[in-house]
């Protein structure tokens, strides 16, 4: 059972680190006192389309070494659009409900187990920006997209915290192909961990589709180091 603990708590982490990392962080931070105003108009193209019942289902697939040894990972993440929410400061969002599970496989072993999970988050989008809240009160936030995209554009994941991550677009030509289909001229961000060297994260979005796939690598600098893949399986707009 506290194998089972622990883990649980960090593939939490995982799930949650592909959409606003640290929502704790997020939830904590007092936020800066720009906000973004006037209602949403769903934006149908671009990187980010969103629209009420918009979905993508996403398979996801990895390994992990941790003090427990070498283990696995497989399992699923489905995103969708479940309606508008407004701000407490006023403004109008769309609310992102993300369901998931995971399973753990020991490698070499027969012990396996799986975890799942949901939670909701919220997020601005216009013309100029994709912003993603944890909740309807907090300020501090994440831009998952800083429009209109350039190559060698950056931009500070989460404003409040400057430094922490560093997106930039490495190109908009990126050929891709996942389970959903190949996809060409895709947008490929990458995100610099200035303290956290060993660690990257890249993003690859779709014009008229969205985030297509994503890899992560986590190395704590210790015993415990992960990597994973997002795939994107289907996307009904």
């Amino acid at each position: 059972m506290l194998v089972v603990y622990i883990k649980e708590g960090k593939m939490k982490l995982i799930v949650c680190i592909t959409l606003s990392i640290f929502a704790l962080v997020l939830l904590m931070a007092c936020g800066d006192s720009t906000s973004p105003a006037g209602p949403v108009i769903p934006p149908l193209d671009g990187y980010f389309p969103i629209q009420v019942g918009s979905n993508w289902q996403y398979a996801l697939s990895g390994t992990e070494t941790d003090d427990d040894g070498d283990w696995t990972i497989s399992g699923n993440e489905t995103w969708s659009i479940s309606g508008q929410s407004v701000h407490d400061e006023g403004f109008n969002v769309f609310q992102i409900d993300i369901n998931w599970t995971i399973t753990h496989t020991e490698v070499g072993g027969t012990f396996s187990y799986t975890e799942n999970g949901n939670y909701t988050d919220y997020i601005y989008s216009d013309d100029n920006v994709v912003r993603w809240y944890a909740d309807l009160s907090t300020t501090s936030y994440s831009v998952e997209l800083d429009l209109p995209l350039s190559v060698s554009k950056t931009w500070d994941y989460i404003p409040d915290f400057p430094g922490f991550a560093t997106i930039s677009v490495q190109s908009l030509s990126a050929s891709v192909t996942v389970p959903a289909g190949s996809y060409t001229q895709c947008a490929h961000l990458s995100f610099d961990y200035g303290q956290a060297p060993d660690d990257y994260l890249n993003r690859y979005y779709s014009d008229g589709t969205g985030l297509i796939s994503q890899i992560q690598h986590v190395d704590n600098g210790t015993t415990d180091v992960w990597t994973y893949e997002y795939k994107l399986t289907t996307y009904t707009p």
